[in-house]
């Protein structure tokens, strides 16, 4: 009977350190995780400084003017070994991966990465009013005033033009892109008025400009511009261009592969953009996209095209089954769901 009690005994002894050493294998497992944890996320908290760093080395305030003053070029040769040594290279290249892990190495870095990076990292997307608001505030800081401002004083003060809601805001009030070299009286007229809130974004080139004689030719061109693209319109659509945002995110490539298979639409291209398809780019396909006809959404119009998504699809959002990488493939398949 000694000797059952005895067997017992060490058998619960034996029960006692087999659990103990699986607590401890526990323990080990989660404390070497949230090691690993810990490790990731000071190596991404260092990478988004880095990151951070170069944006504001190249003046880079927000997400507009990253659209407007950062190729992905220049942008993945700021990222390179070249540029920010071995060390930092590494850092920033294990977070810039761990966004886009569908992508390899090899691949060059989209526009839409860069901007999901930049996202990431806390730049932001102002309104048209609190861009509008800023440039406000950066007259009263120059000793302007809106009301009285006049064309030789605007050009005159030059840390204005160093400011993107400068930028954003003349290209709102144009409705195209001018810098303190390129931009003229004729010009004014239309900006003074949008900032003084006589006319809406983009109305004076059409409403105003149009009375002078430059005007009348920007225009019938740009009309004329538009009557040749609805030629290629059921072309574009039959290759799955239905809105500007197919052309956002469609590859270069297989763009420029598309338009040597139609001769018409080669010569038109180049018409448009005075660029040759050998040297098409990201930034001349969406010219090209805008100039026919495809337009490019407010943010407020895109959040209600994003919502109606949603909405047209609550049968797959109620569904359980469904899981995170389902809704990805689901969103990817709207490309104006997929922007937002």
């Amino acid at each position: 009977m000694n000797k059952n009690i005895n067997q017992e005994t060490k058998n619960q002894e034996s029960g006692i350190d087999n659990v103990s050493q699986k607590e401890n294998s526990i323990s080990q497992v989660v404390k070497d995780t949230k090691n690993q944890v810990e490790n990731l996320t000071e190596d991404f908290s260092e990478a988004k400084k880095i990151i951070l760093n170069i944006f504001k080395e190249q003046k880079i305030e927000d997400l507009y003017s990253l659209k407007k003053n950062l190729p992905t070029y220049r942008f993945m040769y700021l990222l390179s070994e070249k540029n920010l040594g071995e060390q930092n290279a590494k850092i920033v290249e294990k977070y810039v991966f761990s966004l886009i892990k569908e992508k390899s190495k090899s691949q060059s870095i989209s526009h839409q990465d860069m901007r999901n990076i930049a996202k990431d990292v806390g730049l932001i997307e102002y309104s048209e009013e609190e861009q509008k608001s800023k440039f406000f505030d950066l007259l009263k800081k120059n000793l302007l005033d809106a009301k009285n401002l006049t064309y030789e004083k605007f050009i005159k003060k030059s840390p204005i033009w160093d400011h993107t809601c400068t930028q954003y805001v003349i290209e709102k009030a144009l409705g195209y892109n001018r810098g303190r070299n390129t931009f003229k009286e004729e010009d004014f007229l239309g900006f003074y008025l949008y900032i003084n809130g006589k006319i809406q974004a983009k109305d004076y080139k059409t409403e105003k400009f149009k009375e002078t004689a430059r005007g009348k030719r920007e225009i019938l061109s740009s009309l004329k511009t538009r009557e040749i693209g609805k030629n290629f319109t059921d072309f574009f659509k039959q290759n799955g261009f239905e809105t500007y945002y197919d052309f956002y995110f469609s590859n270069v490539a297989n763009f420029k592969d598309l338009l040597s298979k139609n001769p018409e639409l080669e010569q038109f291209y180049y018409d448009v953009t005075c660029q040759s398809i050998n040297k098409i780019s990201h930034y001349f396909m969406l010219v090209f996209a805008q100039r026919i006809g495809y337009e490019e959404y407010e943010t407020k119009e895109l959040k209600k095209e994003l919502l109606d998504f949603l909405v047209k699809n609550l049968d797959f959002l109620d569904d359980e089954s469904s899981n995170l990488e389902d809704f990805y493939k689901m969103i990817y398949l709207n490309n104006k769901a997929r922007y937002c």
